[in-house]
């Protein structure tokens, strides 16, 4: 059996590359050839409307961010070149998707691979690829709404695209409640992130080198300017005071902390396995937590849909920090990982047994 991925694996984004690589993992792992799939993303964006980009750029013409973007051009150059030697050595690229490559299936995801407002992609439907099967696998729609979708001049696409699909795996209830509306008769099945499909275990001990910063320390993963506010960089120091921990940002430039680390995705990965504490508030870092079973806090913010749905999925709403108090006080509340790792273990199960038997390797 052979099957080529569809998702989006050329990011530089930690998440993004590190799920695409579980997910050709796990195949793998099962038996099943797998290669990722090559593909043109589109570059149109809802936000390319001249009042959006305004906007945007107003809230970056501050003193402070335009020295850390001025300060961190040579960090982001080094940050590409990580990410291109980590694919060449562990993603197993393809050809184009719409080229014959004699695959048996063709599966589409994970990540927010059904989310139009950057761009309409037809092949995340299965429109043009080629494959006698196609599925998707974890697929979200981000941030797409039914009045969205309901008014997108794609629409009809989009549904014809699914429709097609053999069976569709979605990652959160928002997307699964979009299917339903778009293609009622569609198989469809809740399904876990690769990232906690496949656990990392075996790279957590052989990828990177230990961290070497003198104490135990807490692992920061937030976008640049995401996590720079007074009152949680406060609260964080005060939780780093309390735990005698130095502060780590991976991946991304935040000058308050101690140790800001330029990461590949191997040393991503150890980094939060070693890690004593974790501090985050993206999709990815919430999941390198809990497949690493670590004591973290996770800040919401436009995530919410999928971060919550995941944690609630989980049993492990109590890892929300709901304000800067509470992430000041978690020292002393420590959560029991006991009913997450039984959910986990049952909605890993169910997860795996969906996608092998879909590409006939159970």
């Amino acid at each position: 059996m052979k099957a080529g991925i569809i998702t989006w694996h050329k990011e530089i984004n930690h998440g993004a590359v590190l799920q695409a690589y579980a997910t050709q993992s796990y195949l793998e792992q099962h038996g099943c050839e797998a290669i990722l799939l090559d593909h043109n993303r589109s570059e149109i964006s809802m936000d390319d409307r001249i009042t959006e980009k305004l906007s945007r750029w107003a809230k970056k013409l501050t003193p402070t961010k335009i020295k850390t973007v001025f300060e961190t051009r040579k960090w982001n150059q080094e940050k590409t070149a990580l990410f291109r030697n980590f694919r060449s050595r562990y993603i197993h690229q393809g050809g184009f998707y719409s080229d014959n490559q004699d695959i048996d299936i063709a599966v589409v995801g994970s990540d927010m691979v059904f989310d139009f407002y950057e761009g309409f992609n037809p092949y995340v439907y299965g429109i043009g690829v080629a494959a006698p099967k196609i599925i998707s696998y974890a697929a979200s729609f981000g941030y797409t709404t039914s009045e969205l979708l309901s008014h997108f001049d794609h629409r009809e696409d989009i549904r014809d695209g699914i429709s097609k699909m053999a069976a569709v795996g979605v990652r959160d209830s928002n997307t699964m409640k979009l299917v339903k509306e778009l293609v009622p008769a569609a198989t469809t099945v809740k399904t876990i992130d690769p990232v906690l499909l496949y656990g990392f275990s075996d790279e957590a001990k052989k990828w990177g080198k230990p961290g070497d910063f003198g104490k135990p320390y807490i692992l920061i993963y937030s976008y640049s300017f995401n996590m720079d506010s007074r009152s949680e960089v406060a609260a964080i120091r005060k939780l780093a005071n309390d735990l005698g921990c130095v502060l780590v940002s991976v991946g991304y430039w935040h000058p308050w902390c101690d140790f800001n680390v330029n990461a590949d995705p191997e040393q991503f990965v150890r980094l939060f396995a070693d890690a004593s504490y974790v501090i985050t508030d993206t999709f990815h870092g919430t999941v390198f937590s809990l497949i690493f079973e670590k004591q973290f806090r996770t800040i919401i913010r436009k995530n919410s849909f999928k971060v919550r749905d995941l944690l609630e999925d989980l049993s492990a709403s109590s890892f929300i920090a709901a304000s800067p108090l509470e992430i000041e006080s978690a020292a002393s509340h420590a959560i029991d990982y006991g009913p997450v790792i039984e959910r986990l273990s049952e909605l890993r199960e169910r997860s795996g047994k969906f996608l092998l038997e879909q590409v006939g390797e159970l």
